[in-house]
């Protein structure tokens, strides 16, 4: 492969295909280019071929819509056939002359590449942009055609397992069937979505207000190409690139900002119909009404932390009739906090810390990427409902250096919350925070009643 500009992905699905398609009819395809920094890739979407007068259209399943671009018009056509002739005249073959004669030697119409009426036929109007043999051992050839004449045999790539070939494991079957709300798409909440898709969760739901900029490269799942967009329009992007069959979701919506009632009603409507909430903010105020939602709603919510200057993190999880509310789970964690209090260091936003010296401390991408691998395994688990769990704790700390309580890198601290289910555990919140947490409440309540009346027949 080195030294060849010009790749082209042959697809299990598609060989497959076109490899049982008769050998004295010629097919059309569409297909896209990638182009790369030191490379481009054809990738063959759909195949079209009459039999009997029939016309059937094939679609590769396996390849991402996405890659079609927003219009299908930007894909270009082709012309498919088999031939038996010898692997050494079809490795020979050049320009659009040596194609056609090849058409010929295959018992096609050799002038198929110039006859006008012909090619209509086919639906292709003008010079079809590419040929593509199989020979007589169905190895792929490939070539882009040029208005000149001229062509370019392109090296053919091809996966080295098949697609079917799982390498989810097995123990994580079913998340393809949940969804997920995540509200907060920054460093953190980014890393989450893109690993629970790899995970296999199909169904997203985005809530993030904020638009992507080049500060924000440094730890997030985002680069370049993303600057000026919005976090969840990118990463929704970057998602529908690994696969074929997600569902994602967008809000743009400022939870706690000045916002219509009706958006945010809708939006918190929409995440309490989601199997999972995971807050992704950090924030107290969009916890306190996800909490909410959640509670109303009865669906589970998990929620994390980054400490400032990446010294570790923390991750919990609430489930209805399983684990204590998540207004409770966070006041014991508060209390936690209070009777083992953190070393003298003023957190600043974006995961960074002023220590004592008055030295600023930033937590850094690997360091953000441990807190939210952790979660995702987190919310799989919660998402398939284990019995038992495989985490046998709601709350976890997480070190990852030697500070506060945690002895050395990598030490996890289990928080015991079980025997708090249906307490109210006394809280260290401020008088403020306590007034928030109360105001959302009733927030959501409000929200709620409106709904209801508004879809009440009277």
């Amino acid at each position: 492969m080195r030294g060849r500009f010009g790749r082209f992905f042959a697809s299990y699905s598609a060989i497959d295909y076109l490899s049982q398609l008769p050998s004295d009819r010629v097919a059309t395809f569409k297909f896209s280019i990638a182009w790369r920094g030191e490379s481009f890739l054809a990738v063959i979407h759909e195949v079209r071929i009459a039999i009997s007068d029939k016309v059937t259209t094939w679609s590769d399943p396996t390849i991402p819509k996405y890659l079609r671009g927003s219009d299908d018009d930007a894909l270009k056509h082709g012309i498919f056939f088999k031939s038996d002739v010898e692997t050494s005249l079809i490795e020979a073959t050049d320009r659009i002359d040596g194609i056609s004669d090849l058409l010929t030697k295959s018992g096609h119409r050799g002038d198929l590449f110039n006859d006008e009426a012909a090619l209509k036929a086919l639906q292709i109007e003008g010079q079809p942009a590419a040929a593509l043999v199989l020979d007589q051992n169905l190895r792929p050839y490939f070539w882009v055609v040029f208005k000149d004449g001229d062509t370019r045999s392109l090296a053919v790539v091809k996966s080295e397992s098949d697609a079917s070939v799982e390498r989810t494991p097995r123990n994580l079957e079913g998340l393809s069937n949940r969804s997920i709300g995540i509200v907060g798409l920054g460093s953190v909440g980014s890393k989450i979505a893109v690993s629970l898709a790899r995970l296999g969760v199909r169904r997203f739901y985005f809530v993030d207000y904020d638009i992507f900029l080049p500060e924000n490269i440094a730890r997030h799942t985002l680069d370049w190409n993303s600057v000026g967009d919005h976090k969840v329009a990118a990463v929704r992007e970057t998602i529908n690139r690994l696969g074929v069959d997600f569902e994602v979701e967008i809000s743009r919506a400022h939870l706690t900002g000045q916002e219509s009632t009706a958006l945010v009603s809708g939006t918190l409507d929409r995440l309490g119909q989601c199997d999972l909430i995971i807050d992704a903010t950090a924030e107290s105020g969009v916890f306190n009404l996800l909490s909410s939602v959640a509670a109303t709603y009865q669906k589970p919510m998990l929620w994390l932390k980054v400490y400032g200057g990446g010294f570790g993190g923390m991750i919990a999880r609430s489930r209805p009739a399983i684990d204590p509310p998540a207004q409770t789970m966070r006041a014991a964690y508060l209390d936690y906090c209070h009777n083992f209090p953190a070393p003298n260091m003023e957190e600043i936003r974006d995961y960074a810390a002023e220590d004592s010296s008055g030295n600023i401390l930033a937590a850094s991408d690997a360091d953000t990427g441990v807190i939210a691998n952790h979660a995702a395994r987190f919310a799989a688990d919660t998402l398939l409902g284990r019995d038992p769990s495989t985490y046998p704790y709601s709350m976890y700390l997480i070190g990852l250096a030697k500070w506060w309580v945690f002895e050395a890198p990598f030490a996890t601290i289990p928080i015991a919350t079980h025997h708090l289910m249906g307490e109210v555990v006394a809280s260290p919140l401020t008088a403020s925070d306590s007034a928030e947490k109360d105001d959302n409440g009733a927030f959501i309540v409000s929200l709620l009643e409106k709904r209801s009346e508004a879809s009440s027949p009277s």
